[in-house]
């Protein structure tokens, strides 16, 4: 998908994260004829449910699903998987795990939804759902998927085990036939193409809904990550994770400079000497994937970098930086991406009240 997006009207506004990655579309239909289908199209966001809040990941994510709506007024299709969340997740309990409540589940889904329509979605055109809530709507379509789905493809790519329960052979069934616009009959175009927008982490269980397509002849999505495989750890590590929730207070800052692997000297004079090692440095690959303004990214790839003897500005002044420079810039940063997003928590509730209603969304 990212090659190709580059192609498409209005891609220069696209989030720099998305235009910086590296990966491309995993399989399905081309980008192209996805946008062009004379029915139209969705975009698909199925998302695994974060163990505390959503983070910079899926905040990226949800920038590019909105991005899509916004240039081409299609709906957005929020699945958030509560389903898979009840067969493997735990729950910490007085210095112990148990495994989560049905009940906790749901609960849990409904408020990472909330937080993800703070991403700044059309209301009217957005439609949110968690599996145990609209697995009728879809059961039709997932029994046709699991008849075409062979257990080992679902061990082989998924890491699945006669171990496990058997929940967790059925579940990609469930994301593929979010893909098929049958499963939404009533809210998207019957023959409406499908975009499901994922990450790199999330990739083996998509193959479901693709090899369900090449078997049978269903239109088949356009499935893209947008998120390259090597990104920085401070999108979604469990102890440096940078929430939603974080962009009130200072939080990312304290995070940044508490989790963030610098490749900083140890010493001013070193750092002067022999400037930064980047390629172990977490804080500018995060500005270098979020800024979206070159210059400013190789001002600091030469002020820190080089320890100050690179060219900074358009003056011709060069600027020497250490660690703490750079973890400043990279929270001033990440706070202008996710601060006016934590600031809609109230609005997000209203919002999830009307896109949970099932609706024509064209």
């Amino acid at each position: 998908m990212i090659e190709s997006i580059s192609s498409l009207k209005n891609a220069s506004s696209l989030p720099p994260q998305v235009r910086r990655a590296k990966c491309a579309s995993i399989a399905g239909r081309s980008l192209k004829e996805v946008v062009e289908c004379p029915e139209g199209f969705y975009v698909l966001v199925s998302m695994k449910l974060p163990r505390v809040s959503i983070h910079l990941r899926h905040v990226s994510i949800m920038q590019v699903a909105v991005w899509f709506q916004q240039t081409y007024g299609c709906p957005i299709v929020i699945h958030m998987r509560d389903d898979l969340d009840f067969l493997t997740a735990t729950v910490k309990q007085k210095g112990s795990e148990r495994p989560i409540q049905f009940t906790e589940s749901r609960t849990k889904a409904k408020n990472m939804a909330t937080e993800l329509l703070q991403c700044g979605v059309d209301a009217e055109k957005t439609f949110v759902c968690n599996t145990t809530s609209c697995v009728g709507r879809l059961f039709h379509t997932m029994l046709h998927i699991e008849k075409y789905t062979q257990c080992l493809h679902i061990e082989s790519e998924l890491g699945v085990t006669t171990s496990n329960n058997i929940g967790m052979y059925a579940h990609p069934a469930t994301v593929a036939a979010m893909t098929q616009p049958a499963s939404l009959a009533g809210l998207v175009p019957s023959k409406a193409a499908c975009l499901a927008v994922t990450d790199t982490t999330d990739e083996p269980v998509w193959h479901t809904a693709l090899r369900y397509s090449e078997a049978t002849g269903a239109p088949a999505p356009q499935v893209g990550s947008v998120i390259e495989e090597d990104a920085p750890e401070l999108m979604g590590m469990q102890n440096s994770t940078l929430f939603l929730a974080d962009a009130v207070g200072k939080k990312i800052s304290n995070k940044l400079n508490k989790f963030a692997v610098s490749g900083g000297r140890e010493t001013v004079e070193e750092q002067k000497e022999r400037g930064a090692d980047l390629t172990l440095d977490v804080p500018f690959a995060l500005y270098d994937l979020l800024e979206s303004d070159d210059f400013k990214v190789e001002s600091i790839r030469a002020g820190y970098g080089t320890g100050g003897s690179g060219m900074v500005n358009e003056t011709g002044a060069t600027e020497f930086m250490m660690t703490g420079n750079v973890k400043k810039t990279v929270a001033e940063l990440v706070l202008g991406i996710m601060g006016p997003m934590a600031s809609r928590t109230k609005e997000a509730k209203d919002l999830y009240k009307v896109c949970s209603e099932p609706r024509q969304l064209y």
